[in-house]
């Protein structure tokens, strides 16, 4: 009889499987290691393009709010227009301009009506 036992199974010695199950351990504790390095170096990947992405969202936010101010102003510039163009149509039915025949002289009248 030999002095190592044998497994009965795989027909192995004992410091057969011993090294066999070394070696797979040591492989998978570098696949293990291969894994986490990986696993950080998309952790680091993710976290930059996680804040570039929260740049892209600040920046699109005050475009946002800066176009939102300027369709405000734009609003406000028209109403003032238009509240011009009525002033100027108001005045335009409050003056006469009388031109006298005796002489090519024009005269400007501002007739006043109550509204």
């Amino acid at each position: 009889m030999s002095s190592s036992s044998v497994d009965r199974m795989s027909g192995a010695s004992t410091p057969t499987l011993l090294a066999m199950t070394s070696y797979t351990t040591n492989r998978l504790n570098e696949e293990l290691s291969g894994l986490k390095r990986w696993r950080q170096m998309y952790d680091s990947a993710m976290n930059e393009k996680n804040e570039e992405l929260q740049k892209l969202q600040l920046i699109n936010q005050r475009q946002a709010q800066s176009l939102n101010d300027s369709v405000v102003q734009i609003e406000q510039q028209t109403m003032t227009i238009n509240s011009m163009k009525q002033n100027e149509v108001s005045l335009e039915k409050k003056c006469v301009i009388i031109q006298t025949s005796s002489c090519d002289r024009k005269y400007l009248f501002y007739l006043w009506f109550l509204e």
